[in-house]
């Protein structure tokens, strides 16, 4: 029988035991005398109760009819602990308020009235269950006085890590643990205290040493925990170490614990859980750089084959012939599959919120290694399901309670929590499920408009793709941020490490629209973003943090910094910019590193240096380029970006014709490949100027090619009047890329003359054009 009990106001220290009526054998709940407040919200939150100041009790007046039998007082602690945590669940229901930004006055006042409610609610629950603890110390509490016990600072871990107190959640962990040793009963309560001490952050040791020792504890809890009986409790503590490790950037501690995980699924026949962990292994490896690119491929494809994204889907609408087909004629194509129907028994296995993570690695990663094509198909797919209204428990918040093989027999008996309301263990494992802690739904929905940002990342067109998805996603993170939106129902201490991952995320996504704005010659709108992105990193700490995310942002955002200064003639600082890039990038090089070498070379070149002199740099770019690949080896090759690096740089400093052309020949294929049209118009720029003088039909055709590049990026709008267009006066719809575009133009003019008068009258009048426009915006840039 379960009964709902009642909440408690304001005990005081010296709360005696109380003395719970005799509930109704048929409605075992409580029907009280309540007082309630005037607010709306305390109406809907508070209960008031009666308090007598000479017993210093709570004095509870439920009506009980005289026809209805009266069963036995609960036990005093037992009563206290269900008082509890029914006020623990009346706090928690209030966790999507808190975390909901007021928008008005009255809201204002709401907010406030809820936090006090919220924080009332739980320290009335914490005095409750030290008395159940302080009972249970002092005999009173002799039915199952042990594990109330143990429930009871189970339910004060969860509330004290709510009120962000760590320390005393940690300390209360450690002595639930040590009393687990205390009896053999009591034994299956360990699993749940190692799980819950190791989670715990010391606010006072370091990193590394709370690191070591969340280790231990799981390590001597593998050792000591039977995994026949508690399987569920063994794939918990491997999922724990892999996090720790992962979180502490310990890439081999990870590995290995996801091929324990692996082998002991694969043992227990637990097939979903093995494919889960081969998910986590291809997330895992893409940030990994000892980690070959092959064996991440092999990884990925092995995870996509199973999908049936492999060869399978590629023939599978041509695998089966139309019997109404006439003979000769083409076979009409497949209808297209909704996403969620593609991969419904996938779903089904390991949650759409990990297959969703995972079309976005691979998509990243086939960007990456050239297949730009093949990326934006998998992103497809992956907005398809986002977009799909099939939410499961546990989306919103970021788990996924996945269904194992229940244990058969216990030797020792099992313990049967309720569902934990916090994020410490949601929910914690049982006999036939275990969890897994995800991304909540709001960072996987701004990771998919960050990738979709790096995956469409083309300046060509009046609208390109990646422009439309940098400014969905900062309206979606702007709304989570400043609280129009609702985030999802997490602690109420836990809102700002989220807030904090969501403006990461933000930062990254100003910085990709700056770097299109620079692509485009729109100079003020790159300014803008890149003073928003400075602004987010101070607003939320991440500026002055020495961590290496944050290093990273600060070289990124230093290196767009100085391109932008270099497209605005700024060479000395953009030198400046470039040098202090590679000084913060000296102790962990990254990608970053040989593209502030190829913008420093770029630099020196545009000042008069000869490019012999800069042999050296370009040496440098080189060795940055292997340092970062894991393997310099043909099976293992750089990414193609990095390889359009390196050729570019060679051509620019080679100083023999013959291999400059070859060189950037090889830059040209990976460009089309890439589908980076930036990239293509400048490597057929200078690919033309070689030719310009030997063969100047070639030449027109690459400067052409290169000159529509560069009109596309950014086009403006038409201002002539009808007059002027009559007239055919040039106008600035005609003008992309102004700086790049007025280079390629003067060549174009060279080459024109030799050949066609008129075609060098009209390509003069639009280089005037593209004068008068780069002008106004640098004097815009500047200003």
């Amino acid at each position: 029988m379960s009964y709902s009990h009642p909440e408690y106001y304001d005990p005081p220290a010296s709360l005696a035991p109380l003395a719970v009526p005799n509930p109704p054998a048929r409605n075992p709940t409580f029907n009280l005398t309540v007082k309630r407040s005037s607010s709306p919200l305390e109406q809907q939150q508070q209960q008031h109760y009666q308090y007598s100041e000479q017993s210093k009790r709570v004095r509870l007046t439920p009506p009980i009819p005289d026809s209805i039998a009266i069963t036995p007082a609960l036990p005093t602690t037992l009563a206290l602990l269900c008082s509890a945590t029914h006020l623990h669940s009346k706090a928690s229901n209030l966790h999507s308020f808190l975390t909901k930004k007021p928008s008005s006055t009255v809201r204002e006042q709401q907010y406030a009235s809820a936090w006090l409610e919220y924080h009332r609610l739980e320290g009335t629950a914490l005095s409750l269950l030290e008395s159940v603890i302080q009972g249970v110390r002092d005999g009173s509490g002799r039915v199952g006085g042990g594990r109330l016990d143990l429930r009871a600072r189970i339910l004060a871990i969860e509330i004290l890590v709510g009120r962000g107190d760590l320390a005393e959640a940690g300390r209360v962990a450690a002595k639930g643990l040590s009393e687990t040793d205390k009896h053999s009963d009591l034994k299956p309560y360990a699993p749940i205290f190692y799980s819950l001490q190791a989670s715990l952050p010391s606010p006072t040791a370091t990193a590394a040493s709370h690191l070591k020792f969340s280790k231990t504890l799981l390590r001597r809890a593998l050792s000591t925990t039977s995994p026949k009986d508690f399987p569920q409790w063994i794939y918990q503590f491997h999922l724990q170490l892999f996090s720790l490790s992962s979180a502490a950037s310990d890439f081999a501690g990870a590995m290995l614990a996801l091929r324990d995980v692996e082998k002991f699924a694969a043992g227990r026949g637990d097939d979903n859980v093995v494919w889960a962990t081969r998910v986590l292994r291809c997330r895992l490896v893409l940030g990994d750089e000892e980690t070959g690119r092959t064996a991440m491929k092999d990884a990925m494809e092995v995870v996509c084959r199973w999908m049936g994204m492999g060869e399978k889907e590629a023939g599978s609408s041509q695998s089966k012939p139309n019997p109404t087909q006439a003979a000769g004629q083409p076979a009409p194509p497949p209808p297209p599959v909704p996403a969620a129907e593609f991969l419904k028994s996938q779903i089904k296995l390991i949650g759409r919120n990990l297959v969703v993570q995972f079309l976005l690695v691979y998509s990243l990663f086939m960007a990456r290694t050239g297949d730009v094509k093949g990326a934006k198909e998998k992103l497809k797919l992956a907005h398809q399901l986002l977009d799909s209204r099939d939410v499961e428990p546990g989306d919103l918040e970021g788990w996924f309670k996945m269904p194992i093989k229940p244990v058969e027999s216990y030797s020792t008996p099992a313990v049967h929590l309720p569902p934990s309301t916090l994020c410490i263990v949601p929910p914690p494992p049982s006999g036939d499920s275990i969890t897994l802690q995800l991304s909540p739904q709001s960072m996987v929905y701004g990771m998919a408009f960050l990738v979709s940002v790096a995956v469409h990342r083309d300046p060509f067109g009046n609208k390109p793709r990646c422009r439309m998805f940098g400014v969905e996603g900062l309206r979606a993170l702007d709304a989570k941020l400043s609280g129009s939106e609702t985030l999802p129902p997490l602690l109420p201490t836990w809102v700002t490490p989220h807030l904090i991952s969501l403006a990461r995320i933000k930062v990254h996504l100003l910085l990709f629209s700056a770097e299109l704005s620079i692509m485009r010659s729109e100079y003020v709108s790159a300014r803008s973003e890149l003073n928003t992105a400075l602004s987010t990193m101070r607003q939320y700490d991440l500026w002055p943090s020495t961590a290496a995310d944050d290093v990273a942002f600060k070289a990124r955002l230093t290196l767009d910094e100085g391109l932008l200064a270099q497209a605005l003639g700024r060479n000395k600082v953009a030198e400046q910019c470039f040098e202090v890039v590679l000084s913060l990038e000296s102790g962990n090089p990254s990608d970053l590193t040989p593209l502030a070498l190829l913008s420093l070379l770029l630099v020196r070149l545009s000042q008069g240096q000869r490019p012999s002199t800069l042999t050296p740099l370009t040496q440098q770019i080189l060795d940055s380029i292997s340092l970062n690949s894991s393997s310099t080896t043909t099976t293992d090759p750089a990414p193609a970006s990095l390889k359009l690096v390196a050729d570019f740089a060679i051509a620019l400093t080679k100083g023999e014709i013959v291999r400059a052309k070859q060189y950037l020949s090889n830059a040209l294929l990976v460009a089309n490949a890439t589908v980076c049209n930036h990239a293509k118009a400048a490597v057929l720029a200078l690919l033309a100027n070689l030719f310009l003088l030997t063969r100047n039909d070639q030449a027109q055709k690459m400067l052409s090619a290169s000159y529509g590049l560069t009109r596309g990026m950014g086009p403006r709008k038409d201002t002539r009047t009808d007059g002027e267009r009559e007239s055919g006066v040039v106008g600035e719809e005609n003008v992309g890329n102004a700086r790049l575009g007025i280079w390629v133009g003067e060549r174009l003019w060279q080459s024109f003359r030799r050949t066609d008068a008129s075609k060098a009258r009209r390509q003069e009048e639009l280089n005037m054009v593209h004068r008068r426009v780069l002008e106004r915006e640098l004097n815009d840039g500047l200003s």
